[in-house]
């Protein structure tokens, strides 16, 4: 027997005598399909979620990202910077997948914005998309035309020209899609005229009595569904008293 080959007799008899523990998994190949959503993370063989509530967390913005927020914006808000949030959540899209989201809100109902979509999420309510307006360079009709459910975008009031409630982050549109502006004849987006008409429902509309429309409203929120000049059926806001935002 060669040198070599005692060598590597003496390797298999090592590894055999020792205890398992001591050797490493080798990690399987994570599909790249796996990768493309949020899922259990993979510690060699084994899969481990984070609870359900961990996965729902408030955040205060980096510096990185509030500079994002002025080359964007400018560097004079209707509301400082530095009293916005970033609330990380979990959603279920249509097809039953998990996805991450992202909400900048105002602190004043970052906690409460957390809660409501833990609750929609433990609902199992249908949400395509939660990303921030910056990924849409500010744009809402962009992100709304996208489906894309989101908070804080500094604009005007749609057909106005006060301040939105999302620039003081303390409003959010879900599902624009399915849920449009309808004002007369305007309709935002304009692709969600299908459903103007809300007597058939159908995944993602938000109806009164739903487990969108409790999780809002329960906490005192305003629906935007139930003005009356106009419905704006993606809007919920949450009214302040007392001044700030």
């Amino acid at each position: 027997m060669s040198g070599m080959d005692k060598y590597r007799a003496m390797a298999v008899l090592l590894a055999a005598l020792l205890p398992l523990s001591l050797w490493p998994e080798v990690p399987r190949e994570v599909p790249a399909a796996a990768l493309s959503r949020p899922g259990p993370a993979v510690l060699g063989t084994r899969q481990v979620r984070a609870p359900q509530a961990e996965r729902f967390r408030v955040e205060t913005l980096s510096r990185k990202q509030i500079l994002a927020l002025e080359e964007l914006y400018g560097t004079d808000p209707p509301v400082p910077y530095q009293d916005l949030r970033l609330v990380r959540v979990v959603h279920r899209d249509f097809y039953g997948g998990e996805n991450n989201g992202y909400l900048t809100v105002h602190h004043q109902v970052a906690e409460e914005i957390r809660d409501i979509f833990l609750e929609l999420y433990q609902e199992g309510y249908p949400l395509q998309k939660i990303r921030p307006l910056e990924e849409y360079a500010g744009k809402d009709g962009a992100s709304m035309s996208d489906n894309n459910s989101s908070a804080f975008c500094v604009r005007p009031v749609t057909g106005g020209t006060g301040y939105s409630r999302h620039s003081f982050g303390v409003a959010v549109d879900i599902n624009p899609l399915m849920n449009p502006y309808v004002k007369g004849e305007t309709v935002l987006p304009a692709e969600a005229a299908g459903y103007v008409q809300r007597g058939s429902v159908k995944p993602g509309m938000i109806v009164p009595g739903d487990a969108c429309h409790q999780a809002f409203i329960s906490r005192g929120w305003i629906w935007g569904g139930d003005w009356n000049s106009l419905k704006d059926y993606q809007h919920f806001e949450k009214p302040f008293s007392g001044g700030q935002p």
